[in-house]
């Protein structure tokens, strides 16, 4: 039997509406259990407020149920970490061991640095699951990924 890797990558909506909330994670809970069943294995996310840590924690509670699944925290670049506000940090803090990896997009900031990475990251994904409102915040995102046959999966769609 041939075992397929998904890899899937978080896009983050910063904002969550707090009465959609409990639906919101029992939809990403859904998504991901289902990506896993058919063989997912890593999880990219970034550290953002909102969907990103819902994600996060969504990943860390069913690594419990499927120890097999892998976390991988993403920042844009290396000197990132340095420069992540207070509420950031402490995320990263508290993510990072946590984790089975973390990694850099790029090792020196530049205006394309997080677009070039994210392009990477996306080359080798198989899914996205992403809250997203409206398309025009991720616009460029969610076209690339169009373009390369990525499964999208909107959880804001079947709320």
């Amino acid at each position: 039997m041939n075992y397929i890797q998904i890899f899937c990558y978080f896009i983050e909506q910063k904002k969550l509406p707090k009465e959609k909330l409990p639906q919101i994670k029992k939809n990403l809970i859904y998504e991901i259990e289902r990506l896993i069943l058919e063989g997912g294995i890593y999880f990219f996310c970034g550290i953002s407020e909102g969907f990103n840590i819902l994600a996060i924690h969504t990943v860390l509670k069913l690594k419990e149920k499927f120890p097999h699944i892998k976390l991988v925290l993403v920042l844009p670049y290396k000197q990132q970490e340095l420069i992540l506000d207070k509420k950031e940090k402490e995320l990263y803090n508290e993510f990072k061991d946590k984790a089975d990896d973390v990694i850099f997009l790029v090792d020196v900031f530049s205006a394309y640095c997080a677009k070039k990475g994210t392009e990477h990251i996306l080359d080798s994904c198989g899914a996205i699951i992403c809250y997203i409102i409206k398309d025009n915040d991720f616009t460029e995102i969610l076209s690339y990924a169009k373009s390369k046959d990525i499964k999208i999966i909107n959880i804001a769609l079947d709320l």
